[in-house]
Order: C-alpha cells, then sequence, then structure tokens
C-alpha cells in the first residue's frame, strides 16, 4: 500500500493511502482514501501513477465529482 502526505493550499495535511479491493467484497474497487483532520474523501478514478503527481495534482483528483 502507497501513501503520500500533501498540503492544499490552505495549509491543511492530507494523507493519501491507496486502499485495495477487498478479495471478499466483490463491488468493492480500489481506490485512493484523502484524509485529513475532519474530513475523509474517497477516489475511485485515478491515475495509475497517482503517486508521481505533483500535491496540486494529485489534491485536484479529490475534489472530482
Amino acid at each position: 500500500m502507497r501513501t503520500r502526505v500533501i498540503v492544499d493550499d490552505d495549509g491543511r495535511i492530507w494523507t493519501v493511502e491507496q486502499l485495495r479491493a477487498a478479495a471478499t467484497d466483490p463491488i468493492q474497487t480500489p481506490s485512493l482514501l484523502f484524509s485529513t483532520e475532519n474530513l475523509m474523501r474517497r477516489v475511485r478514478v485515478y491515475p495509475d501513477d497517482w503517486h508521481a503527481l505533483g500535491d496540486e495534482e494529485l489534491y485536484a483528483l479529490s475534489l472530482k465529482p
């Protein structure tokens, strides 16, 4: 599992973790979990090289609907 720490434009520190799909749950898909103090966002569609993106590009993924 890969993890990154990024900082957004407001200075909030986010931890970004890649979550694997559970073998026992066929509906669950791999995702990125963005978490900060009181907020979490899950992103299910992301590029394979997400870990190589810059902080701004990676954070932008968490804002897409």
